[in-house]
């Protein structure tokens, strides 16, 4: 029998289980996406399976083995001549296509990300089950680099690590990395031994995007005082004002900074943006990486003195051509 990226590559005993991931869209050698034994020394068989909402497979059957395969087993041996057993296999890491976008603006400007940004990655079993979001859970830093494992994860990009900010089974948060050169890359997610198919995505020197206060591209931005307080309607800006705004996917910098490192100082972007307030151009006084955070931008900027007051004046960015996803602001006399 053939198998492919097999748990068990050959027959264990006098006869065996088997479980096999067939690919419909495909044909052929092509069509088959997993397949292994499932046995021990002496007579198994798999006798059901079931699926889950999230593709992860259930699978019952008998087994005569005393060394039948138990992974964190509720019964820890063999019971008599023959039991029965229940294993559950993970579904292997999908990515969605087109699911990789800024995670800032998410597709509302741009269906392309640039090398250096913060993207999320959508898709399913993403993770060994596990979850890990801040800020009870936070990724770490290994030789000045963030980490590239989480939840069980890695996820590559046209074989480069991508450091990994948050994980959940159906959403991952990464750094594209800095390296990374020409139109298009293919992302791949690995977990358990099992890695997603590659999907390709579009990559482009900006690809800009504001943080909004609520998580969603859309709304009020991700704009602080310089005091670090937000930007909102009961604590405006106000004219003349020098304001943060945060965002990803401005580009290359200067100096360059590694895939998964905070600069050293201050670093700004090669190429410089524009900011309008309500159509007014904004005095920009620095463009660059945040030294808070790995992939984040921000720009620190003067609101014109002319700006009409308002809960939600609008902001928009754009750099090298490329528009960010608009945002509003809070201004007031």
């Amino acid at each position: 029998m053939p198998t492919v990226s097999a748990l068990q590559n050959a027959l264990g005993g006098a006869s065996d289980g088997f479980v096999a991931n067939l690919n419909t869209a495909a044909s052929g050698a092509a069509s088959l996406v997993f397949s292994s034994y499932l046995g021990g020394a002496a007579a198994d068989g798999a006798l059901g399976i079931g699926l889950d909402a999230s593709g992860n497979a259930y699978i019952v059957g008998t087994t005569s083995s005393s060394n039948f395969p138990t992974v964190n087993p509720a019964q820890q041996a063999a019971g008599g001549g023959s039991d029965t057993f229940v294993l559950r296999l993970a579904a292997a890491p999908r990515v969605n296509p087109g699911g990789v976008v800024n995670a800032a603006g998410y597709n509302l400007a741009a269906t392309s990300v640039a090398p250096g940004s913060i993207a999320v990655v959508f898709g399913t079993s993403l993770t060994d089950g596990s979850s890990c979001v801040p800020p009870s859970c936070n990724q770490t830093f290994e030789g000045g680099r963030l980490k590239n494992t989480m939840a069980g994860a890695t996820v590559t990009v046209n074989g480069v690590p991508a450091p990994i900010f948050y994980a959940l089974p159906l959403q991952l948060a990464i750094q594209i990395p800095v390296e990374l050169t020409g139109s298009s890359a293919a992302i791949t997610v690995a977990v358990g031994g099992q890695s997603s198919t590659p999907q390709n995505i579009l990559l482009e020197p900006v690809a800009p995007g504001i943080f909004t206060f609520n998580a969603s591209g859309q709304g009020a931005g991700a704009i602080a005082h310089a005091d670090g307080t937000p930007v909102n309607p009961a604590n405006p800006a106000h004219p003349n004002e020098v304001v943060i705004v945060y965002a990803t996917g401005l580009g290359q910098t200067t100096p360059s900074v590694p895939t998964g490192a905070l600069p050293s100082g201050l670093t700004e972007t090669v190429t410089k943006p524009t900011v309008t307030i309500d159509g007014i151009a904004a005095e920009l006084q620095y463009w660059g990486l945040s030294g808070c955070c790995v992939g984040l931008n921000q720009i620190n900027m003067k609101i014109p003195a002319a700006t009409r007051t308002g809960n939600d004046v609008p902001l928009l960015l754009t750099i090298g051509g490329k528009q960010a996803n608009p945002v509003t602001i809070a201004v007031a006399p």
